[in-house]
């Protein structure tokens, strides 16, 4: 892991792309977690809507993947990153600013943020594979998802010292 940490350092447009993950997965990843808690409470929802939220979770993620399985574009995968960063984020926010009565416009809004996640995700694998050797592009996949995760890691451990 660590070499593909070093492959991905050395190489300029892949480490900002790094660096800008880190940041996003830090700021979303705790949004995303509470999807469940926010259908309980916002929307006075029940079990069985939360597992509707749960399930479209991973049929979003699933169109996603076929979609692009299906339709390969012909454009530059930082720009369809990019893409993928604005609408995550414009899905989020109005997620977040649903009245209690948007329940339906929710759950269509978190299957769609799933789409354009998983669109994201193969553009991002995609990007840093042909960016680097062939031999090393799984390499750097994985350290790229270790290293994301590193403000987490980092919080918990605070957290434990502290308490």
């Amino acid at each position: 892991m660590r070499v593909g940490f070093h492959v991905i350092m050395r190489n300029r447009g892949v480490s900002w792309v790094m660096v800008t993950e880190i940041l996003i997965t830090f700021f979303v990843l705790p949004i995303v977690a509470l999807m469940p808690l926010m259908t309980l409470h916002t929307f006075s929802g029940t079990a069985y809507q939360i597992s509707l939220i749960e399930t479209l979770f991973g049929a979003g993620m699933l169109a996603g993947g076929v979609l692009l399985g299906i339709w390969n574009p012909k454009i530059r995968k930082i720009l369809m990153i990019a893409f993928s960063y604005a609408v995550l984020g414009l899905a989020l926010a109005i997620c977040g600013m649903l009245p209690g009565n948007g329940y339906v416009f929710f759950c269509h809004t978190d299957g769609g943020t799933r789409t354009y996640r998983a669109i994201f995700i193969r553009s991002l694998y995609r990007s840093i594979a042909d960016a680097v050797q062939a031999d090393l592009s799984g390499t750097c996949i994985l350290a790229f998802r270790q290293y994301k995760f590193i403000p987490f890691y980092y919080r918990f451990a605070c957290d434990k010292l502290c308490s």
